[in-house]
């Protein structure tokens, strides 16, 4: 029997009965109500979310995705069909199988990437799971079985692969397998590939095979048996919801839905639900919500309380819609960032959004603009939005089906200004045209005349754009040579009255607020105010003659808020007095809106903040919040009378709910990613928080990585740099560079802007000792002093001895000259190159191998040991030690049977990179040519 959703089975075979029924119009109208509810419901759901994607485009190796993570550091890792990509806020790499490199990718088709408790990144590709090593940055072998899958457990990890299950254990270090080709319920053996692992709980986990359906592992029994007795053929995901039951899916057979004890409540196909497609690839929950990645259907999501989908699709010239419709996997990060996986589509992260940025230019379609650049916008009492574009003409938006409708007959005009005039018609100004008179059901213009036609000709076309604006019923004003009130029922026209003893030129003024009460308007450093009862203007206030306010707002009570060219302040009506917002996060402001619920929407430097003014500290938002780098303008709008403030952009309009909540202000993470010098990555020379670094280098650079909860998110970045010159430096580029300190010691900390406005308190980065040339050096200094005192003593035995001469002549005469004596060294130079050959060979693979150790066994200071070795081998000591960790790596290479890393490690160098540029140096070929040049004249 088929059990269904959201209804008892009578009511539904009732339903099915009525619709069943051989009537066409009873078909028709079920077709036509079944496509307005999918219609809706995509409206709905995909207008509440952004899609933040990384493609070809942005660097991908490859547009196909096979598996996500993100791991506890911040980096994002992407899996492809060529090639693993990793990124950070300030680079996507791209890591690649290079066969001259040992310890490049193994393989470039990506299978799986997961992270266990330890931090330690597994990857599995077609030539078995590998680790990758930070330091290098190469991947070192873990096993040679294929992993599909993975789960953190307590204590270790778990893959699933081909007929196998193995658990990695953190104590030992080791591979167990726990379960290989379980016979099937028929008793049978068959194909267990293990498509997915989910923990039921802390000792039983469900896992999902590809042709033998869904069984229980217990942990502690190692037991494996039968979840159901339904057979599934090709299972693709499974899902255990937060509502306590278990989703799987398999090819092309919609969505199953089971209680824990195995039995089938519901099964969701296209025929008995609103399932777009029946090939769901994969699930994730997020919100309440089962997402559902289909293969061509977009993402649909089934709501766990009501058991309702809904559904995100990609539309045609929507570029805000989700990218594609073939979805091949869906990842929830333990941020709770949802990502999607898609077909020729690559990476996009989701976000429930309340901020959406229409950029879309799409003429014979309303899913778009008719021109992106928007510059004047006209919002009617019902919500519908009339938009003056920059030569695309007039475009009407309607929130309420989130479509657009274009003008023809206006492509081409650039409308500087528009007006609701009346109910049936718009005043509009267009540049280099004047002004007309827009009817809104034929699309037709009439000209518009102010006053008459000398005056008209004045005010349009003498330098000046004149802006049509309604401020009352029936009160227009008309701002461009002059300012001039009309009355649209009278049809009379009046000029804007100036306020007796203050001198005021009413040239070229911009409308930025009105009410019933007065009007504000503004021109280079002034704002005015103009009465409404007598349409007086006088001046308000004005700023330096250097400041240029660029856009104004008014909270209706006391404080008009300002937006100019040297950043954000207020006046307050009360005091008659100006105030600055201090901020760094901007420098110059280019729009500014009141929301009338407490925030200041600022946009600045192509970006966007929102200022809570209760708490006096901004929000930023940006491309992941709907918000891409957008110019936007200052445009007269009234005041919002719903959630929605629109903003005019030359990249796109931008719609933003105002009553959207506040984010996550959680603190983000600084770490010092990485120190390049000359080029060189020069981090695992760090000790502790300290390095060396020559006096003569070319370049250095530290590159920051900060760990956000949004990986998009823009930082300001504070760094101040301390010691013998004292530096601060702001700058939203995560890497910084120093490349002309000199010679000293320098303490370099950072901080961070945060999603609320406010900086990370700072913390210490890395402590730099630049050193000295070698002539300014201490023991340079000491060195010529003790020169000094040797020739000045050995001119004054010289000088003593002359005078000696000249007092006793006779002593000369008697003396019996007696040859020097012939020494050598041989002997004692032996015995102390055999004790130190024996110290290092002993000591080869030891971690205590050092310079320190060599002097201390051999009971030396560093300066002996070095000059002994120097006369002894020709060679520093460091350069002596690597000399014999190759002639010992040779006869490994030529006599056992371990690998280069065992190689590496067992001659006691740290990296297998590194061992390889050195084995090079000596033998004039890599550790891998060599042994199979041996093998050859073998």
């Amino acid at each position: 029997m088929q059990i269904f959703p959201n209804g008892s089975l009578q009511k539904r075979k009732k339903y099915i009965y009525l619709c069943s029924k051989p009537c066409s119009m009873n078909r028709t109208l079920l077709l036509i109500l079944l496509l307005l509810w999918g219609a809706v419901s995509l409206a709905v759901t995909g207008s509440d979310y952004s899609f933040t994607q990384f493609s070809i485009g942005q660097g991908l190796s490859q547009a196909t995705v096979q598996s996500v993570l993100l791991d506890h550091k911040g980096t994002l890792w992407i899996g492809t069909k060529s090639g693993l990509n990793a990124y950070t806020q300030h680079s996507l790499k791209t890591f690649t199988h290079s066969e001259d490199e040992e310890s490049s990718l193994p393989n470039n088709y990506i299978y799986h990437i997961a992270e266990d408790s330890l931090g330690t990144i597994w990857v599995s590709t077609r030539k078995g799971l590998h680790t990758y090593d930070e330091d290098s940055e190469g991947f070192l072998p873990a096993s040679p079985t294929l992993f599909y899958t993975s789960l953190c457990i307590d204590g270790g990890i778990l893959f699933g692969g081909d007929n196998v299950i193995y658990r990695y254990d953190y104590p030992s270090r080791r591979f167990l397998r726990i379960v290989l080709q379980p016979s099937a319920p028929d008793g049978t053996a068959g194909e267990y590939r293990v498509q997915s692992l989910t923990s039921m709980d802390s000792r039983r986990v469900l896992v999902g095979t590809r042709e033998r359906g869904l069984f229980v592992f217990d942990l502690c029994t190692r037991q494996l048996t039968p979840f159901t007795a339904d057979s599934h053929h090709i299972l693709l995901s499974v899902c255990l919801a937060s509502d306590g039951y278990v989703y799987l899916t398999s090819h092309g057979n919609g969505l199953y839905r089971y209680d824990r004890r195995g039995k089938l409540t519901a099964h969701y196909t296209r025929a008995n639900s609103a399932l777009s497609s029946d090939h769901i690839l994969d699930m994730a929950e997020d919100e309440g919500c089962l997402w559902l990645a289909t293969d061509g259907g977009g993402i649909n999501l089934l709501n766990l309380e009501d058991k309702q989908f809904t559904h995100i699709r990609h539309t045609a010239g929507d570029k805000s819609s989700l990218p594609v419709n073939s979805i091949t996997l869906l990842y929830k990060d333990h941020e709770d960032n949802l990502w999607a996986g898609s077909v020729r589509g690559g990476l996009f992260g989701i976000r429930r959004t309340y901020i959406k940025t229409y950029k879309d230019v799409a003429l014979d379609n309303p899913n778009g603009l008719s021109e992106k650049s928007v510059i004047s916008l006209c919002e009617e009492a019902d919500g519908r939005l009339w938009i003056g574009t920059d030569g695309g003409g007039i475009n009407l938006y309607d929130p309420h089906t989130d479509r657009f409708t274009h003008f023809p007959s206006t492509y081409g005009d650039k409308v500087v200004s528009i007006a609701e005039m009346s109910e049936r018609e718009l005043m509009v100004s267009l540049y280099t045209k004047g002004i007309f008179l827009f009817d809104k059901q034929t699309a037709a213009y009439r000209p518009f005349t102010i006053v008459n036609d000398s005056v008209n000709f004045r005010e349009c076309f003498y330098g000046y754009l004149p802006f049509a604006h309604q401020v009352g019923k029936d009160k227009m004003y008309l701002l461009g040579h002059s300012a001039w009130i009309y009355h649209p029922r009278t049809h009379t026209f009046r000029r804007m009255k100036k306020n007796t003893g203050q001198h005021i030129t009413t040239q070229a003024l911009v409308l930025a607020y009105s009410d019933s009460r007065q009007s504000l308007l503004m021109r280079n450093n002034h704002v005015f105010t103009v009465a409404q009862h007598n349409d007086s203007i006088s001046r308000l206030f004005s700023l330096d003659a250097e400041t240029a306010i660029s856009s104004l707002c008014y909270d209706g009570q006391h404080t008009i808020w300002t937006g100019s060219t040297k950043g954000l302040g207020y006046y307050d009506l009360s005091e008659r007095k100006f105030h600055t917002v201090p901020t760094k996060l901007f420098s110059s402001v280019s729009s500014l809106h009141y929301d009338g619920k407490g925030k200041l929407w600022v946009c600045a430097q192509n970006m966007l903040f929102s200022y809570l003014i209760d708490e006096g500290r901004f929000v930023v938002w940006n491309s992941s919040d709907g918000f891409p780098p957008n110019e936007i303008m200052f445009s007269y709008q009234k005041m919002p009378a719903n959630d929605h403030l629109y903003l005019c952009g030359t990249d796109g309009l931008v719609k933003i709910n105002t009553g959207l909540p506040l984010p996550d202000f959680r603190q983000p993470e600084i770490l010092l990613d990485d120190i390049r010098l000359n080029g060189i990555s020069c981090k695992q020379q760090l000790k502790g928080h300290s390095i060396r670094i020559p006096w003569n280098y070319h370049t250095l650079s530290l590159y920051i990585r900060i760990k956000d909860k949004d990986i998009f998110q823009k930082n300001l970045l504070h760094y101040h740099i301390q010691g013998d010159i004292d530096r601060r430096i702001e700058t939203y580029d995560p890497r910084l560079s120093l490349p002309d300190l000199p010679a000293g010691d320098y303490t370099i900390r950072v901080s961070c802007s945060t999603k609320d406005g406010n900086y990370t308190e700072p913390i210490r980065l890395v402590h730099l000792t630049v050193l000295p040339p070698w002539y300014r050096s201490t023991w340079f200094y000491l060195a010529a002093f003790i020169l000094f005192v040797a020739l000045a003593t050995g001119l004054a035995r010289y000088a003593y001895r002359k005078k000696e001469k000249r007092s006793h002549p006779s002593k000369e005469a008697d003396t019996v000259a007696t040859p020097r004596q012939e020494t050598t060294a041989s002997k004692g130079d032996d015995e102390f190159l055999t004790k130190l050959n024996r110290l290092i060979n002993e000591n080869l693979s030891a971690d205590e191998l050092s310079i320190k150790f060599l002097t201390e066994e051999m009971a030396m200071s560093r300066a002996s040991l070095y000059n002994k070795v120097k006369i002894v081998t020709g060679m520093g000591v460091n350069d002596y030690i690597n000399r014999l960790r190759i002639e010992r790596s040779v006869y490994l290479l030529t006599h056992t049977d371990l690998n280069i890393n065992e190689i590496s490690d067992e001659v006691g160098f740290t990296y297998p990179r590194y061992f390889s540029t050195c084995f090079k140096q000596v033998k004039g070929m890599t550790p891998t040519q060599f042994k199979e040049e041996y093998k050859k004249k073998k």
